[in-house]
């Protein structure tokens, strides 16, 4: 391309990309399985910023600033259709501008605004795009694997996103951005959807729940930077940022987003991804790859990258080859590593604008006309006979002098317009195609062969035939006349042929008895077959044989064959017996020779054995013959024969023995030879002592006797007799051969190396056996103990514990014994002792008794201890409770005393004088203690244990007593000369002495040692009050004043 057309369109390229902006293009990301991941953005670039895209490079599902035609790059598969519309084709001025691509569709931009839809997989159509409101446009295409069935994300130009899919449940549902934004670009993988935000942010909606959205952290772009283009595979992406940076996050590559900043005075335009590796453009053109891609060649000077591709080639292995290709701004393409070859056109004919890949190949638009073709067809007969194949081939030509890629379609139209048989052809690399077809009815026919391929024009050409109708058939048998009853298929040969000698048309043979009406089947192909005639009785049939053509009117008219079903020929046998004494279990070998009686060969047949209780032995031997006789030899197994005399009758049966009372009813197959007599002989057993083991424990010997031979379940009944040294000590009944045990008493067997024995008496079946004694050491048993010791100190209260030693073996029960002076200590028969106090000044010994199943009891006693020492208390120092005040109660708290003292007395004592000595706790304070300080001494004591005395801390200097006493009442005449009653209340304590002072309004006129006062003259008028006053040692006095009485009169 020229410099002056690059100029040209970077202006519509940026003009192009701000209408993309001003549109806002949103993306609302709410499908019904799966919600979007909103992003929280801090501020970023505005919308001008974001808008700064206009580098020219195309992103997958965007539109170019100039379009052209869809291409199918390398193998051209996918583009022709079923119905025969050409969806690719557009009207006149109308071109494509933007695609993008999977597996199964593709879709592309259309300059009018349009979307066209084209299936790729022959298993989907192409998917529904919706209506568009008037005056808006699509601006952006994105296809959504992963949903089950074709779907896809389409851009309006209002900012808004529809959903389309080839179902219900395979269509997604979008919703607007958040109040003030709008969605600049999409794109989708196989499990997520990406967009760009106008707030520079990413958006991502996951289609599986159980995916987690990759490197969700790099959404959100750093402050003063946003996101401009986005491209998504599977779950792998990559962005370009303002900052010129590119941002991926390749799956099983990256754990986290990862930044890549472009060389210094360049900036990174467009991305495009794969699973695992991805390219990045960079605007000095340079093609950068990420992950697992291989290095792209250089891209040459002056050119720059408007496209991107991250292809692969599938090798034999199955897997892929990374690789990639370019666009470049000049039109052409750079590949590199598994990107396909670029597609052959010629030089002049035009440019590339855009490309994007599918999972089978990449999408390509090329701005150029389409190039001429025409098709060539060979290889229709005409007449066409029914049911032949025929090779049609298919040569495409172009007078451009390049080689046609695309697709081919053949089929057939008939008179009624009916089309058939139609098959989509991928042409080779010389644009040739062929495919066998079959005719399977008659009938005037027009082939029909269609070619599609961008860039090149589509073709068809039409080639007319007939299928005439089929000739009638004919059939010819060859095979036996004859056979006997007994043979199941016979030789069967047909040959098929025409009246006129045209081919025939296919059919089956069918053969019926005439005689009994039933159908005989056959087995086997072509002309040789087998049939059965297993279900034919003896005597003459007659056999009709027709073709039965698929197509009616040429079937064959019947043939008639007579055969024959011969009796088969009477025969005897003679048979011996080798030995005619065998043992059980086991099997009479016979020798037989069969002849017939007719002189014709033997035929095939089985010798069987039957005693004559009617019990089948089974098959003995097969075979047949060419002459008249047939020498035999086989076994019968007598397997479950109980021992004893029998007779054997050796049959000779036929292959299939009449029985007379079915419809097949003929001469006997079946001759036998007089009853044979064998002898089975009792089973041979064996006994075995298998082992002899002593439980010491239990006082036992377990002897394990094992008698074995064939068929031991039917040893029953038996006895197993068991002896020592010779002598019989033990029988057990059995119910049949095996393992048998018994257990003695070991005190009950002699010491020394015993013989031990077996015997088995032998059934009805199994004839006895002896073991070969086994000998066995019966030895005394002692324990050997050591003298224990006694752990602990020789004082009352104090813990002895015994320290029992080892002993071999271990005692099964051991038993404690504990002694003072050589008497026994009731109840002592731990291991452990707590001293009593009778033990005091006595010495302690312990006796321990060790017993075990098999061993004498056996007693040991320790060596005495020193002599138990007088226990010691342990007490803490007792404390006073209680105000120090004459007339209070203390209370002692002596504490824990160990062991508890069997009796304990407090002595009180005033500043170190004792003052009272008591077996109670409590103490009232008394008037003597004034001014003194109190302790308290507790003493215990208890048998065995030497006196103990513990003194408390002295209390606080004990001060006076105080009263408690109630308002006095006066009652009485208040009249001058009568007498009045003090009642003084209540008083604690009582006071020692009280006297009563009188006032009369507050003046005293009397003081008396009595509660009676007179009442004075000088009292008249006034009121009186009386005050009690008391008094006791070591109490402070007290005063309280009665109210006053009414007026004296």
């Amino acid at each position: 391309m020229s410099t002056s057309a690059l100029r040209r369109l970077v202006p519509a390229a940026r003009r192009t990309c701000a209408s993309l902006v001003a549109t806002g293009l949103v993306l609302g990301f709410a499908t019904t399985s799966a919600g979007a991941v909103p992003a929280q953005v801090a501020p970023a670039a505005s919308a001008d910023t974001v808008a700064a895209v206009s580098s020219g490079f195309v992103q997958e599902g965007t539109p170019a600033a100039q379009g052209g035609r869809l291409v199918p790059w390398d193998n051209g598969w996918g583009l022709a259709q079923p119905d025969g519309s050409r969806p690719w084709e557009l009207p006149d001025g109308v071109q494509h501008t933007g695609i993008d691509a999977d597996g199964s569709s593709l879709l592309a931009l259309r300059s009018d605004g349009q979307v066209t839809a084209v299936p790729l997989d022959e298993h989907w159509g192409p998917l529904p795009i919706p209506e568009l409101p008037a005056g808006l446009r699509y601006t952006g295409v994105s296809l959504i694997s992963g949903m089950g069935q074709p779907s896809a994300a389409l851009l309006r130009s209002d900012g808004s996103i529809v959903g389309t899919g080839r179902s219900s449940s395979s269509t997604p549902t979008f919703t607007g951005p958040p109040a003030g934004m709008r969605y600049l670009s999409i794109d989708s993988g196989t499990t997520i959807t990406m967009a760009v935000r106008s707030d520079g942010a990413l958006v991502a909606e996951r289609q599986r729940t159980s995916i987690a959205v990759p490197c969700p952290e790099a959404l959100v772009p750093p402050t003063g930077t946003a996101y401009e283009a986005v491209n998504v595979t599977n779950v792998s992406w990559m962005a370009v940022r303002s900052d010129g940076a590119v941002v991926s996050c390749l799956q099983g590559i990256d754990t986290k987003a990862r930044v890549t900043n472009p060389a210094a005075g360049t900036r990174f335009v467009g991305v495009d991804t794969a699973r695992r590796y991805g390219y990045a453009a960079r605007s000095d053109g340079t093609v950068v790859p990420f992950g697992e891609a291989p290095t792209p060649p250089v891209v040459p000077t002056g050119r720059s990258v408007v496209a991107l591709s991250s292809s692969k080639v599938s090798l034999p292995t199955g897997s892929g080859e990374p690789g990639g290709a370019a666009l470049l701004d000049d039109g052409s393409l750079l590949t590199w590593g598994g990107g396909r070859a670029v597609p052959a056109v010629p030089d002049a004919h035009g440019a590339y604008r855009a490309m994007a890949s599918g999972e089978t190949a990449t999408w390509l638009l090329m701005d150029a006309p389409l190039l001429p073709t025409e098709i060539t067809v060979t290889g229709v007969p005409d007449p066409w006979h029914m049911d032949t194949s025929a090779t049609v081939s298919i040569d495409v030509t172009s007078s451009s002098g390049v080689t046609p890629r695309g697709t081919a379609s053949v089929g057939y139209r008939d008179a009624d317009g009916g089309f058939h048989a139609e098959h989509y052809l991928p042409l080779d690399r010389t644009g040739h195609a062929e495919k066998e077809l079959r005719m399977t009815w008659p009938g005037a026919r027009t082939l029909e062969v269609r070619f599609d391929g961008p860039p090149f024009r589509g073709a068809e050409v039409q080639r007319p035939f007939t299928v005439p109708e089929p000739s009638r058939t004919t059939v010819g048998v060859e095979g036996p006349e004859s056979w006997r009853t007994g043979t199941d298929f016979v030789p069967f040969v047909t040959t098929v042929g025409t009246v006129d000698g045209t081919p025939a048309v296919s059919g089956t043979i069918q053969v019926v008895d005439r005689v009994t009406g039933g159908r005989l089947s056959t087995t086997g192909y072509g002309s040789d077959r087998s049939l059965d005639v297993s279900g034919l009785a003896p005597g003459p049939h007659e056999l009709e044989v027709r073709y039965v053509a698929d197509y009616a009117a040429a079937s064959s008219d019947p043939v008639v064959r007579p055969v024959t079903v011969r009796p088969p020929s009477a025969t005897r046998i003679a048979a011996t017996l080798v030995d005619e004494t065998v043992h059980y279990e086991n099997q009479i070998d016979v020798e037989a020779r069969v002849e017939t009686l007719d002189g014709s060969a033997v035929e095939c047949g089985s010798m069987v054995a039957e005693l004559t209780d009617g019990t089948d032995l089974g098959p003995v031997a097969q075979g047949c013959s060419t002459t008249s006789s047939l020498e035999l030899s086989g076994s019968a197994h007598t397997f479950g024969l109980a021992p004893g005399d029998h007779e054997v009758v050796v049959r000779w049966e036929g292959t299939r023995p009449a029985d007379a009372t079915s419809a097949d009813a003929g001469p006997t197959l079946v001759s036998e030879t007089s009853p044979l007599q064998f002898t089975i002989r009792r089973a041979e057993t064996t006994t075995t002592v298998t082992g002899v083991t002593e439980d010491v424990a239990a006082g036992k010997v377990q002897v394990d006797v094992a008698v074995h031979g064939p068929g031991e379940e039917l040893g029953r009944p038996a006895q197993v007799v068991l002896s020592v040294d010779g002598t019989d000590v033990a029988t057990q009944t059995t119910e049949g051969l095996g393992d048998t045990s018994f257990r003695l008493d070991a005190a009950a067997l002699p010491l020394g190396v015993l013989a031990v024995g077996a015997r088995y008496s032998g059934s009805a079946w199994h004839s006895p056996s002896e073991a070969d004694p086994v000998s066995w050491s019966h030895i005394a048993r002692a324990f050997v103990a050591p003298t224990p010791s006694v752990v602990g100190t020789a004082r009352v209260g104090s813990t002895l514990t015994t320290a029992l030693g080892t002993w071999s073996p271990s005692p099964s029960t051991v038993a404690y014994s504990w002694q003072a002076g050589g008497v026994t200590i009731a109840g002592a028969t731990a291991s452990t002792l707590k001293v009593p106090a009778s033990a005091v000044g006595k010495r302690i010994t312990v006796r321990v008794t060790g017993t075990r199943a098999g061993y004498p009891t056996k007693s040991v006693t320790s060596a005495p201890t020193a002599a138990v020492v007088p226990g010691t208390f342990a007490a803490p120092r007792p404390t006073v409770k209680g105000t120090a005040k004459v007339g209070r109660t203390l209370t002692v708290s002596r504490g824990t005393w160990s062991p508890a003292p069997s009796s304990v007395k407090y002595v009180w004592k005033a500043n170190g004088t004792t003052i009272s000595t008591r077996t109670s706790s409590t103490f009232v304070v008394p008037a003597s203690a004034r001014g003194k300080r109190l302790t308290v001494t507790v003493t215990g004591s208890r048998a065995g244990y030497t006196t103990r005395s513990v003194t408390s801390a002295a209390t606080a200097t004990v001060v006076r007593g105080t009263f408690t006493a109630s308002r006095p009442t006066i009652t009485g005449t208040k009249r001058v000369g009568r007498t009045l009653t003090v009642s003084r209340g209540t008083w604690s304590p009582a006071p020692s002495s009280v006297t009563y002072v009188w006032k009369a309004d507050g003046v005293r006129i009397a003081t008396r040692e009595s509660k009676r006062f007179v009442v004075p003259a000088r009292a008249r008028g006034k009121h009186l009050t009386v005050t009690v006053v008391g008094s006791r040692t070591g109490y402070a006095t007290r005063s309280v004043t009665s109210y006053r009485t009414s007026t004296i009169r």
